[in-house]
């Protein structure tokens, strides 16, 4: 994702209610990043990041990755 669009998902996401750690973690997630990259890019644990996308899926009505994807790219 370029920076402007990061940006600009970023504001989206945290428009519809995710916190900007959360709107970070599915942007990493959404871009591919794989859960290792993501957590030590946040610096925070697994856990925390698991956490994190399952509640940001449920505040978005999302039930996966792939429904994120297509959120994000429409």
């Amino acid at each position: 994702m370029a920076p402007k669009g990061v940006e600009r998902t970023r504001h989206y996401l945290i428009g519809r209610g995710l916190g900007q750690l959360q709107a970070d973690i599915l942007i990493d997630l959404a871009s591919g990043e794989d859960l290792a990259s993501v957590y030590k890019k946040n610096v925070t644990t697994p856990t925390t990041v698991y956490s994190y996308q399952t509640r940001a899926f449920e505040k978005l009505g999302l039930n996966g990755i792939d429904e994120l994807r297509k959120l994000l790219k429409d």
